[in-house]
């Protein structure tokens, strides 16, 4: 999106990717629930998102980090 993106049209794409990720949703469940929650459950959306790409390699195999033992001595 570029600066110039219509607010309605941002709005929308926020609601898709929500329905999108939790098919419980429906874009009129989510006009009615306050706008606080539904900005709250975005950006909590996309931390979790960033966590789990920050998990993963570019093949998309899970990275998996465990405390190293003194073993390797």
């Amino acid at each position: 999106m570029n600066d110039n993106t219509p607010i309605d049209e941002v709005l929308f794409d926020m609601t898709v990717s929500l329905c999108d990720r939790f098919p419980a949703l429906t874009p009129l469940s989510i006009r009615q629930a306050p706008a606080r929650e539904v900005f709250t459950m975005v950006v909590r959306y996309n931390k979790h998102a960033k966590k789990e790409k920050k998990n993963t390699t570019k093949d998309g195999k899970r990275i998996v980090r465990r405390p190293a033992s003194d073993s390797w001595f």
